[in-house]
């Protein structure tokens, strides 16, 4: 091969190969189920809105078609790509689709309340109640992730209602019982009181890895991370996207 020839086959390679970083490696279902069968790596699922949905009764909107477009701009986020491709399964499933099989089972689309809904929504998010478009990370083992999404404030309502019980409690001591002072306390104490046991109630309450489908390229970065690095199990969300 002369020099001319082996340098055009070089640049054809690199095209391709830079080409095919510029965008997100999504498998069709049947190399999809095959990928998440190796439990090698957590899969990245990307559930689109039909486009029937999008447009319905904005068919002439040029602005909204603008806007959905540009709502699809952070899957063009080159570091986005490359986390993605290097470290996740990557699927995007349209409502719009007909029918789907999936291990087996076939899925198919149908309605609910005059809305666009498909059977195989339910199977990617484990729920019968979802906001659309939404990302959904799933694990090797293709569970969706546990984990806090928010620090406890815990101990500061605790330090808050044990200072709103010295204060009605000296009120108590120092006014009459029909103050109107006393009175507010009281109703404010009472509502601490209520915070506190409902974030004793959340204490053990873990959210699912399922997201709006609306994100900033660089949050969503975060966000996968925080599972690929299995922060969530130490951490809260908020507070590892804070550092």
């Amino acid at each position: 091969m002369n020099k001319s020839l082996f340098t055009i086959v070089l640049l054809l390679v690199c095209t391709c190969f830079c080409q095919g970083q510029d965008t997100i490696k999504w498998l069709d279902m049947a190399s999809f189920e095959s990928a998440i069968e190796k439990e090698d790596k957590p899969s990245f699922i990307y559930i689109k809105e039909s486009k029937d949905e999008q447009m319905r009764g904005r068919e002439d909107d040029g602005r909204f078609k603008e806007m959905q477009s540009r709502m699809l701009d952070f899957l063009k986020d080159s570091n986005l790509i490359t986390v993605l491709n290097e470290n996740f399964n990557c699927y995007r499933f349209d409502l719009a689709a007909d029918s789907i099989v999936f291990k087996g089972v076939t899925y198919k689309k149908g309605e609910q309340r005059g809305r666009t809904s498909h059977e195989f929504v339910p199977v990617l998010t484990d729920s019968d109640r979802n906001r659309l478009p939404a990302v959904v990370i799933r694990d090797k083992t293709f569970k969706l992730y546990e984990f806090k999404m928010r620090p406890s404030q815990l101990e500061e309502m605790k330090i808050l209602l044990a200072a709103e019980k010295l204060k009605v409690n000296y009120l108590e001591e120092n006014l009459a019982e029909d103050s109107k002072l006393l009175s507010e306390n009281s109703r404010t104490l009472e509502r601490a009181e209520r915070q506190v046991k409902s974030e004793e109630a959340n204490l053990e309450k873990l959210d699912k890895s399922i997201f709006s489908g609306r994100q900033e390229a660089s949050s969503l970065i975060k966000k996968l991370n925080y599972f690929l690095d299995e922060a969530f199990k130490e951490m809260d969300l908020q507070t590892y996207e804070g550092l």
